[in-house]
């Protein structure tokens, strides 16, 4: 669903009219259907560096997540309808792909790609409001996301390291160290 909203966001630029509008309310509605329609499981498994990364990994507790995330995109995009923006729609559909990205992430690396992939939409969302106080705001958030970013992969490369695995699993194996630093990423 979330790669759905992702490419499926640009196709907007394409549109005009009464089918923009229609398309915007049909790429949410068709995360949700998809998320309702998911079944507890682990899909898109990808082998990358001597690495398995997962893309899909549902349960009952991201499920929840995803119908939250998807019925936020959908009123969003009713909201955004007085918005004539084709970039911000792009972007705000973006972030939210990446939400759902993050919430089916079975993996730290996959979990990072769309946690960062979050963060620049939000900040170039922020920035297309081009006043003075969007831009210096925009770029606190950039600076200050920047720090939680490096904070968050620096506990994943110390995790990877100690355990030799990026994978979700029993966090008992990795060290405080590791899930400190992947914490306080979170936080900021």
């Amino acid at each position: 669903p979330g790669l759905l909203l992702i490419l499926g966001a640009w196709l907007l630029l394409f549109l005009k009219g009464r089918i923009k509008r229609v398309v915007m309310l049909l790429l949410p509605a068709a995360a949700l259907l998809d998320c309702l329609f998911m079944t507890p499981g682990t899909y898109g498994v990808v082998s990358f560096l001597e690495q398995n990364l997962v893309f899909g990994r549902v349960d009952s507790l991201s499920l929840v997540f995803s119908y939250v995330f998807s019925l936020i995109a959908f009123i969003g995009m009713v909201y955004a309808f007085h918005v004539d923006d084709d970039a911000e729609h792009v972007t705000a559909l973006t972030y939210a792909g990446g939400a759902l990205g993050v919430t089916f992430a079975g993996d730290f690396l996959s979990l990072y790609i769309f946690w960062e992939l979050m963060a620049v939409s939000s900040v170039l969302l922020i920035w297309r409001h081009r006043k003075a106080s969007a831009v210096s705001a925009g770029f606190r958030y950039l600076m200050v996301h920047l720090v939680g970013g490096l904070i968050l992969l620096a506990g994943i490369v110390l995790h990877l390291s100690q355990t030799g695995s990026l994978a979700f699993g029993d966090m008992r194996t990795a060290s405080s160290g590791a899930w400190g630093l992947i914490l306080v990423g979170f936080l900021l």
